[in-house]
C-alpha cells in the first residue's frame, strides 16, 4: 500500500475522505473448501460500479472457463483491496472465499481493512429480529435496485445501509464504523 492510501485508512480517518468501496459475492455453497465457488462480485465506489461479474457469462461453474474467469476478476479486485476499505454485509464470509480463491491464484497474505454492516447493525441497533440485509433495508426504508441476492443489488444495498448506519450513529471514522485489518495466509477453514 502506498503512502497516502495507507494513511486514509486508519481509525482516525474520517469517514468523508475515506476510499471506501462496497463489496458482496455470492458463492455456489457455503464453504470453498467443500468445491462452492463465486458466482458473482460486485464492488461499487460511493458513485460508480468499479466491477460486475457474473457466472453466466463464462460458463458451468467450476469449469476451466469458470475458474479463468473468476481468477481474471480476483486478481482485478485483489491489486484494489489494499489500497481502499472493503464495506460488505458479513464481511468475513465474503473475505473467506476470496482469500481461498486469491490463494488458487498465488495470491498470498491478503491484507484488508474492513467493515461489516452486520457487525455494525448489531452494535447500533440490538433491538432488531434479525440483522439479514433484507430485514434491514426493510427496518431503515433503503430500495434495492433488483432482486436481493444477487451481488449487485446487494452492493448497492449495503452501501445505502451504510450511508443510513453513518448518519444514524453519528460516526465520524473509521474508527466509529469499527474498521478492522483481516489478514490471511491460508484459506480460514
Amino acid at each position: 500500500m502506498r503512502g497516502t492510501e495507507r494513511s486514509l485508512c486508519r481509525p482516525s480517518t474520517p469517514l468523508v475522505v475515506a476510499p471506501l468501496r462496497f463489496l458482496d459475492i455470492e458463492t455456489s455453497g457455503l464453504r470453498a473448501d467443500r468445491g462452492a465457488r463465486i458466482t458473482e462480485i460486485a464492488l461499487l465506489s460511493d458513485r460508480d460500479v468499479k466491477l460486475d461479474w457474473c457466472y453466466d457469462e463464462c460458463g458451468e461453474i467450476g469449469s476451466e472457463a469458470h475458474d479463468v474467469a473468476v481468477h481474471s476478476q480476483l486478481a482485478h479486485l485483489v491489486r484494489g483491496m489494499s489500497e481502499t476499505v472493503i464495506v460488505a454485509h458479513n464481511a468475513p464470509f465474503d473475505l473467506k472465499f476470496i482469500a481461498y480463491e486469491a490463494r488458487r491464484l498465488g495470491v498470498r497474505g491478503l491484507d484488508v481493512r474492513v467493515i461489516d454492516t452486520l457487525a455494525l447493525s448489531r452494535r447500533l441497533h440490538p433491538d432488531l429480529r434479525n440483522h439479514r440485509l433484507e430485514t434491514l433495508a426493510e427496518a431503515f426504508g433503503l430500495s434495492a435496485p433488483g432482486p436481493f441476492h444477487t451481488a449487485m443489488t446487494d452492493a448497492n444495498v449495503t452501501r445505502s445501509l451504510f450511508q443510513h448506519l453513518q448518519t444514524d450513529g453519528a460516526l465520524d471514522t473509521l474508527g466509529d464504523a469499527g474498521i478492522r485489518r483481516l489478514r490471511w495466509s491460508e484459506p480460514m477453514e
